[in-house]
């Protein structure tokens, strides 16, 4: 018999990274907006983002969408930089 909740597990564990930032920082008007900022989100997989006004929630989705340039190669979507995909 199959334990449903190990199968959940194995899938899981062979999802790989679909968004990936490493160490994002930015600094906009000589204000520093974000500072060292790490997460991944798996594939299959939904986030939210919440925070007071000027946390800077659209700044990181800004970079995501390649409205604002990381200061470094930072973002990365399926393990390429995002700077290296076509639009």
């Amino acid at each position: 018999m199959i334990d449903p909740h190990s199968a959940e597990t194995e899938v899981t564990k062979n999802m790989s990274e679909a968004i990936e930032i490493r160490g994002l920082s930015c600094t906009l008007n000589g204000t520093r907006i974000l500072q060292n900022i790490s997460m991944h989100v798996e594939k299959g997989h939904f986030v939210g983002l919440i925070g007071p006004n000027g946390s800077g929630k659209t700044t990181l989705l800004g970079h995501l969408y390649r409205a604002l340039q990381p200061e470094m190669n930072v973002v990365y979507i399926n393990g390429r930089e995002l700077s290296s995909l076509s639009i």
